[in-house]
């Protein structure tokens, strides 16, 4: 974590200006261990390989299973063990154990901010539920001045994979660990906040958009590029964790958009690459592939404009 991220951010607990301690390290890059204090309320975060700890401390107790469950999951289905080369070629991994469809992931994401939203450049991106961050290494690389956030710090499938980018081809992005529901982050400091597939973790969907919309400058922009979705005919799931405890809700994406919009964005929506590849830019095409999947669901790529 570098020092000018300090004034970015704000207490889980109070809302008040966070400062850094004097009883920090750090090496040529970042500072790699330390403590934050809220100015206010005085509650203290730690800093540990450069990832700055700001979960809140009533954290739900489905986002504590959550966290848990990741780590369980993976090493019950044997994807946990992974080599450093292995993370350095996500997402495109000659094999995999995870149960990824890792074109799905990445596909939809190259064509979101290689061709669709290009403008990176200078621009702060916060990266919500970036899991292995390799969104966020691809990003910082593009010139973005990158967060990322997650629930997990772990170095096998959280921020701490951060530390494998880094050492490999020199590339920053800061890590702080948040509740996307609670993001400890300044009114109005964002110029871009991406959803990787992520959004639909999220145990209030209304609350974690309107946070978005909180840290998003005016003119700002909101991305999904991989957010699975159920239909307006398909029936919702909210609230029920698997049996290891990750909440994979199923919210419609007509309501995403009626959110989004409630919240006075203008909303373009695309579809996923191969469309394009096969339809052009016919927009009789177009519109007959939304009618459809907004009746059955998939994925939804979306840029929403803050006015």
């Amino acid at each position: 974590m570098k020092k000018d991220l300090v004034p970015k951010l704000r207490c889980t607990e109070c809302g008040g200006n966070m400062r850094l301690l004097h009883n920090s390290e750090a090496d040529s890059q970042e500072i790699r261990t330390g403590e934050l204090a809220c100015h206010d309320c005085g509650r203290r975060s730690k800093i540990s390989k450069g990832i700055a700890y700001l979960l809140p401390g009533n954290m739900h107790h489905l986002l504590k299973a959550e966290k848990e469950g990741w780590v369980i999951r993976a090493k019950e289905k044997n994807w946990y063990d992974v080599s450093d080369d292995y993370l350095l070629s996500l997402p495109f991994p000659e094999q995999s154990n995870e149960e990824v469809d890792w074109k799905i992931a990445r596909e939809p994401f190259y064509h979101m901010v290689d061709s669709v939203f290009t403008d990176w450049k200078g621009k702060t991106v916060l990266d919500i539920g970036a899991g292995k961050p390799w969104s966020s290494r691809y990003l910082s690389k593009k010139g973005a001045h990158v967060i990322s956030t997650d629930i997990l710090e772990d170095d096998r499938i959280g921020l701490g994979v951060a530390d494998v980018y880094m050492k490999h081809d020199g590339t920053f992005f800061e890590r702080a660990l948040a509740d996307m529901n609670h993001l400890p982050f300044q009114d109005g400091c964002m110029d871009v906040v991406v959803y990787q597939g992520a959004l639909h973790h999220s145990l209030d969907l209304w609350r974690s958009l309107q946070e978005a919309d909180r840290v998003l400058k005016k003119g700002g922009h909101i991305l999904f590029t991989s957010e699975g979705c159920g239909g307006i005919l398909s029936r919702e799931s909210v609230g029920k964790p698997t049996d290891d405890g990750i909440n994979e809700h199923n919210y419609k994406n007509i309501r995403y958009i009626y959110y989004l919009k409630k919240l006075g964005y203008r909303i373009n929506t695309y579809h996923e690459p191969k469309f394009y590849e096969k339809h052009g830019t016919s927009t009789i095409r177009f519109w007959l592939r939304e009618c459809w999947r907004f009746g059955r669901g998939g994925l939804l790529m979306l840029v929403a404009e803050k006015k």
